[in-house]
């Protein structure tokens, strides 16, 4: 009997892992696997024992060249792969298991899903290389300097204007580019900024190309400090603000300044002063906006506000916003939205003459697009691609929430495992694309048949999860209500579902196809176990109503 129930445990606690793990004899065949297995190859768990590993994981006939299980049957020690299959990235590990003579005698063999990893990686490679593009090609000096002053890193524009190659940069002075009228005051700045501020250094000089050109750069400056805080280094980014300050020079007006914001942006910019008479705009502003040049003309911010808080989602909190700037020193960023859809990213900052503000720059920036991309990135990572359902990820965070409301509440929830009994051959004679189909029927039958505050989920292949909360607080009747959702559904999944199925180079063919669902019900509260638990008991009741020959709802038996 204890060796019955310590199997058993064992059993529980090897389905419960995460990782896909089966072990290996010494020809290479698998003796046992776990449900994550069955889960991660589609494979069902009795249909690989016997089987050579690779015919499994890789659906091949012999091994790959690259297989760890091959090289760890030579090498005797653990070997490890990341392996691409289909749309999938695993990690495998393989671990020998040796003999008395230290033979090899099996291997255990664990697999986990590292696409998500892999997505993250590629993601971060490219945005590294986006970041790296900026930095070289944009048209700002971008340069980092040691403690004293030689150069580590040059960007394009940097080396352009020095008449640097780039094998030349790394080690000269920078302070050699610098006018020699401005050398020592550039100096000065820097040794005492660097003793006594923690902030950017801005500031001014004249540089002096290889060739002799001379410009004035405004240059903004952080400090690299090490763990002691001692200066190890500058990084520094200088704009040329020399046609800039001779215009500044010739007019001596902000006038001049706001004209420059104006010119280097593609944003809708409006300048207002004080008293509400419009500065400046550009072109931008009024398409963004969509607002009649006869309106724009006027200069007048009143008119222009009653007519752009019409085209708003919430135009009493707009307008509460700018009435409450106005007159303000405040830098401020935030969105609006459109009732036609658009959203703006708002910018605004007091207009500075001197020390004094003298109005205030708004400026707009359609991110519509943005946003847009932003949600089918949170789609992606938390739905199905194919049904819209919620995916593992999200199902899992949806359960998390259900177990704790069912602690404070007392109400038990029901988990039903569902997996389709006739599914493959759909896909065998018809191609993918059917089964997608009938996948994207079955899931908007499941929907039909619950709340929708419920979840329907899809975990991959034609296998979901639904799941109630707050049903009975006492277990009987939440079993019986559980009973009733499971027929629920298992009935409207037996309705034979019309399809359209494409053939290449053939017409289309209108098929007529049954697929049934074996249906595991476990019904859950927070003090009896844990996610990975009460899903694995659904599974494994899915499993009993599969095994009993499908299209039949098994509940989950009691665990003592």
């Amino acid at each position: 009997m204890v060796l019955r129930v310590e199997n058993r445990q064992w059993q529980t606690t090897f389905d419960a892992a995460q990782d896909a793990i089966c072990l290996i004899d010494n020809d290479q065949r698998i003796l046992q696997a776990n449900t994550a297995m069955g889960d991660l190859t589609g494979t069902a768990v009795q249909n690989m024992i016997g089987r050579h590993c690779w015919e499994v994981v890789h659906r091949t006939q012999m091994p790959i060249p690259e297989c760890p299980l091959r090289r760890a049957r030579t090498s005797l020690r653990r070997e490890q792969l990341d392996l691409q299959i289909g749309e999938h990235w695993l990690h495998i590990t393989v671990d020998p298991v040796l003999g008395a003579a230290q033979e090899f005698t099996g291997a255990v063999h664990i697999m986990r899903d590292i696409t998500e990893r892999k997505q993250l990686e590629e993601a971060l490679r490219q945005s590294q290389e986006h970041y790296s593009n900026l930095v070289e090609n944009t048209p700002d000096l971008i340069t980092s300097v040691d403690a004293e002053g030689r150069f580590v890193f040059v960007n394009g524009s940097a080396r352009t204007f020095c008449g640097l190659e780039p094998q030349e940069c790394i080690g000269l002075s920078a302070f050699d580019f610098v006018h020699p009228q401005d050398r020592q005051h550039t100096q000065n700045a820097f040794r005492q900024w660097s003793q006594s501020s923690e902030g950017t250094l801005n500031f001014e000089n004249r540089q002096v190309s290889r060739s002799g050109v001379v410009r004035l750069m405004q240059w903004n400056v952080v400090a690299r400090r090490s763990a002691n805080g001692e200066v190890c280094g500058f990084d520094s980014v200088a704009r040329d603000i020399t046609d800039r300050r001779q215009s500044e020079e010739a007019l001596r007006q902000s006038e001049v300044q706001l004209q420059c914001i104006l010119g280097s942006t593609s944003d809708g910019i409006l300048a207002i002063d004080h008293e509400g008479k419009v500065i400046r705009f550009n072109q931008q502003f009024g398409k963004l906006w969509q607002v009649p040049q006869s309106l724009l003309d006027a200069k007048d911010d009143q008119v222009l506000l009653d007519y752009v808080v019409n085209q708003l989602a919430e135009p009493e909190e707009f307008v509460s916003r700018v009435q409450a700037l106005y007159g303000s020193e405040i830098v401020a960023t935030d969105t609006i939205s459109f009732k036609d859809g658009r959203i703006f990213e708002r910018f605004t900052s007091p207009l500075m003459l001197d020390t004094f503000a003298i109005g205030r720059i708004w400026s707009f920036r359609d991110i519509t697009e943005r946003k847009q991309m932003e949600e089918q990135v949170l789609q992606l990572a938390f739905y199905d691609t194919l049904t819209r359902l919620p995916n593992r990820r999200l199902l899992g965070d949806r359960l998390g929430h259900a177990l704790a409301a069912s602690r404070r509440s007392g109400c038990y929830g029901v988990l039903l495992f569902l997996d389709f009994d006739n599914f493959k051959s759909l896909n065998d004679t018809h191609g993918h694309s059917a089964g997608d189909l009938l996948l994207e029927q079955a899931a908007n039958r499941m929907k039909t048949c619950v709340r929708e505050i419920d979840t329907v989920a899809r975990l991959g292949g034609d296998e979901f999860v639904v799941m109630v909360d707050e049903l009975n607080t006492d277990r009987d009747e939440a079993t019986a209500q559980a009973g009733i959702i499971a027929e629920k559904i298992r009935t409207a999944l037996a309705v034979p579902y019309v399809i359209t199925a494409q053939h290449k180079n053939h017409p289309d063919v209108r098929v007529e196809h049954r697929c049934t669902a074996s249906i595991g019900v476990v019904v859950f509260i927070d003090r009896e176990g844990t996610q990975s638990e009460f899903l694995g008991w659904a599974d494994t009741a899915m499993y009993r109503a599969k095994d009993a020959g499908g299209n039949l709802i098994r509940f989950c038996e009691l665990r003592g």
